[in-house]
């Protein structure tokens, strides 16, 4: 068996080969120095040409947050609210991340599309295709997209052209799930202060302001009056009913009062009978009124306590300052990544010469 001295003779001459070799591959990467700076070139290159070329880009932010009251549920108008993430019950609370889907979906990004600029009264969507020069691009493979603009708005109306357009239009504002970092439009939520912030981020800055504003708008619309649509549709045809049965109750009071008159106090048992019909149907749509008319207080108050409130934080405004990439900053990116790889290939290249000649 070997001692321990036997041991540490032989962890001396380990050491001693690694540091050695060490030496070597070190006095061999600075003898390469040249070959390493050439490969460095390169990287330096591109990075200033990137950041020479680069196009600024204009950031655009809103930030709201959502504030759901508490209240009794509303039977089938509860369902509903509760498929766009309401939930029903005494502890009404808006889900942050329904918010997030439904504001990603194509019927709301088709609204903040069709929304007219604040600068030219043009769709966003034919800002963002003369911004972008999409027109062009898609002409390569469809020249009857030369030139192409959207003269309306109705989706459902759109010919092939038309989908076609609005599809790409759509991958490029808010991208898809695998990529999102270069979409035109971004939706986050901070899960710590419940913090909404919608990002734009384009080429031109009245667009960012306007796709930021418009988005903002689209998604409060949809969650305060949209999703309650059709509770409120009802509410309206039982005011419309009240304001009728009004009517009825003051046309048959001024029939009981002429009817009053023209007796004079001298009323037969069949005059009698009339009266007492006119003042019993009367009485009836009174009592109805009344009924409809705690109907509609209660529902309106219940649609009150269940709704959303979306409260905004902070909004954009002009001028935006615009993203800048510095010189220095690249030209050092493109060192450090130029050097690595050079000291790389030169070690692989030392490494590969060693192996065969030994």
């Amino acid at each position: 068996m070997k001692n321990s001295a036997d041991y540490n003779i032989e962890e001396e001459i380990t050491l001693k080969t690694l540091i050695l070799k060490l030496q070597e591959y070190a006095i061999h990467i600075i003898k390469n120095w040249l070959l390493i700076g050439l490969i460095t070139l390169p990287f330096i290159g591109y990075f200033t040409y990137k950041t020479l070329n680069h196009v600024p880009q204009y950031v655009a932010e809103v930030r709201f947050i959502v504030e759901g009251q508490g209240g009794s549920s509303l039977g089938a108008l509860g369902g509903l609210l509760g498929s766009f993430g309401i939930n029903r019950g005494n502890s009404s609370k808006t889900n942050p991340y329904k918010i997030i889907e439904v504001a990603r979906s194509k019927k709301m990004i088709g609204d903040v599309l069709f929304t007219s600029s604040t600068t030219n009264s043009d769709y966003l969507a034919n800002n963002i295709i003369s911004s972008y020069n999409l027109a062009d691009k898609w002409s390569e493979n469809t020249p009857s997209m030369k030139g192409f603009k959207y003269e309306k708005r109705d989706i459902d109306l759109f010919n092939k052209d038309e989908r076609r357009a609005f599809l790409s239009i759509f991958n490029k504002t808010i991208g898809n799930e695998k990529n999102r970092e270069n979409a035109l439009l971004r939706i986050n939520l901070n899960e710590e202060s419940g913090i909404f912030t919608v990002k734009s981020i384009t080429e031109v800055e009245s667009l960012s302001i306007d796709l930021a504003s418009s988005f903002y708008e689209n998604i409060k619309n949809f969650f305060e009056e949209q999703v309650l649509a059709d509770h409120t549709k009802s509410i309206k045809v039982l005011k419309s009913k009240a304001d009728s049965l009004d009517n009825l109750i003051s046309s048959k009071s001024r029939l009981l009062a002429q009817f009053d008159d023209s007796s004079r106090g001298l009323i037969s048992r069949e005059s009698e009978l009339t009266r007492n019909k006119l003042n019993i149907e009367n009485q009836g749509n009174i009592s109805a009124l009344i009924e409809i008319k705690k109907s509609i207080e209660i529902a309106d108050y219940e649609i009150q306590n269940q709704k959303p409130l979306f409260i905004l934080i902070d909004k954009p405004y002009s001028p935006l300052r615009a993203t800048a990439q510095s010189l220095i900053i690249s030209i050092f990116l493109g060192s450090i990544i130029g050097i690595f790889i050079g000291i790389t290939i030169v070690i692989i290249r030392k490494f590969y010469i060693d192996t065969i000649n030994n």
